[in-house]
């Protein structure tokens, strides 16, 4: 009858019973001969058998009752007004607590063995504001508050504000178990040493705290494959956990997933499907809301569970991943469908933003000049090289845009060569640039690009 005692054991040998269920919760010890007497009268009235005898009780016979001490003052603070005595007295008796000793500031009470839930002065309030009436309870005329300060922006805040943004944009929030399996947390942290694992496990698919959030929206991408929804977009805010030694850390993250087709079919045929550059459009747009997109530079992708895609550093730390996830955990995993994530390591974002304050710009008052270079380079160069390399090269906020229009690969060029469409914005605040003036910053570009690149002009 010690529920701490049952549950231990049952956890201990794996045994989750109808006994064990109700005994972790507490059953009344004096109920046993009455329970007993019940079952043998179902047996002889059901089943055919006969009573031989009276039972024989061998153990101990009566349990006492709980001694509980209340403070009825105490009692009316914490439920935020006074009840009358008599009335307190009254649903006392009812809830079977006799009272035995009556002072004004002291009460001394007896819980039936069967109210195990019971035990303290706390207890003894819930059970007695439960029958007196919560509504009964009068709001007071006044509420006192203590302000306490709090970084600004605000991390929850924050986190609204993004969760709106892709809830406008068609998403869903998922929310998935901190808890996962020992064979997900391998594919993101495969030390065990790092992973941090439960002592007694529900179960083998409950038995380490996770270690990302890629996998679990990976598979319920997968679940809406199967029940015909393969058009899918979810996000989920959470924390990752680890474990270095004796000390225990969490991160808060944010992973958001796109399957499927970006438009439903329709009478104008697009049926465009969710790829990396989609996903990287979005991302860049919760950046410049977030007032991060001028401060983050790119470079390649380094994840654990993600390829083919691009991170995002701010203050020489990653704050976001876009890929595709591996397909040999994937196929591992049966997974059939192959979306696009966005995994950002939101405390470090949030961290990021503080750091930064709000900077206004008047809108220009002199126009924009434009020149357009036609690239030939390597296979393996990235456009991105390509826009920070021009970048580096002109001081100032001269060079406002460099954008990619046009991607050409075929027989036409030399093996292993590609060709970039490449449009370069310039704009002066403080006067208007001149013909000459463009050219030579063009020139500057061409000699970078050529140097650190090889790139060539076509």
């Amino acid at each position: 009858f010690d529920p701490v005692s049952v549950r231990r054991s049952a956890k201990r040998h794996g045994l989750n019973t109808d006994a064990s269920f109700r005994f972790e919760r507490g059953v009344d010890p004096n109920n046993t001969l009455k329970a007993l007497e019940h079952a043998a009268s179902l047996i002889a009235e059901v089943a055919g058998g006969m009573v031989h005898g009276p039972a024989v009780d061998l153990g101990q016979t009566e349990f006492p009752p709980f001694e509980v001490k209340i403070d009825p003052i105490r009692m009316d603070q914490l439920i935020g007004q006074e009840i009358p005595k008599d009335e307190l007295k009254r649903i006392l008796s009812d809830l079977e607590i006799t009272v035995m000793e009556l002072e004004d500031h002291h009460w001394q009470l007896k819980v039936p063995a069967y109210r195990t839930d019971v035990q303290r002065e706390a207890d003894v309030v819930e059970d007695v504001l439960r029958i007196y009436g919560y509504n009964r309870v009068h709001e007071p005329e006044r509420m006192q508050i203590s302000l306490t300060y709090s970084d600004k922006p605000e991390a929850h805040d924050l986190q609204e504000r993004v969760s709106d943004i892709l809830s406008a944009q068609g998403f869903h929030e998922g929310m998935s178990n901190s808890l996962t399996s020992a064979e997900l947390n391998t594919w993101s942290e495969p030390s065990e040493e790092r992973r941090v694992a439960m002592l007694n496990p529900l179960s083998n698919d409950l038995a380490e705290m996770r270690t990302s959030l890629i996998p679990e929206l990976l598979l319920a991408g997968q679940r809406n494959a199967n029940h015909k929804r393969g058009d899918a977009r979810l996000f989920e805010f959470g924390n990752r956990y680890e474990r270095s030694g004796l000390k225990f850390g969490e991160t808060e993250h944010l992973v958001m997933m796109a399957q499927g087709k970006e438009w439903k079919e329709n009478w104008q045929g697009r049926e465009a499907a969710f790829d990396l550059f989609w996903m990287r459009g979005l991302s860049e747009m919760i950046l410049h809301r977030l007032g991060l997109l001028q401060d983050v530079t790119m470079k390649g992708m380094d994840h654990v569970l993600l390829n083919e895609g691009v991170q995002y550093v701010v203050d020489g730390e990653t704050i976001l991943s876009i890929g595709r996830v591996q397909n040999a955990m994937r196929k591992k995993l049966g997974v059939k469908v192959h979306p696009v994530f966005a995994e950002w390591n939101w405390t470090a974002t949030v961290k990021a933003i503080r750091l930064r304050k709000v900077q206004y710009k008047e809108v220009g008052k002199f126009p924009e000049m434009r020149r357009d270079f036609a690239l030939l380079v390597d296979e393996n160069i990235s456009f991105d090289s390509i826009r920070l390399t021009a970048l580096n090269q002109i001081k100032g906020d001269l060079l406002r845009d460099v954008r990619l229009f046009d991607v050409y690969v075929g027989d036409r060029l030399p093996k292993g060569k590609k060709s970039y469409a490449v449009a370069f914005q310039f704009r002066d605040d403080a006067k208007t640039m001149t013909d000459k003036q463009v050219d030579k910053l063009m020139e500057r570009i061409r000699l970078a690009l050529e140097k650190e690149l090889g790139a060539e002009l076509r």
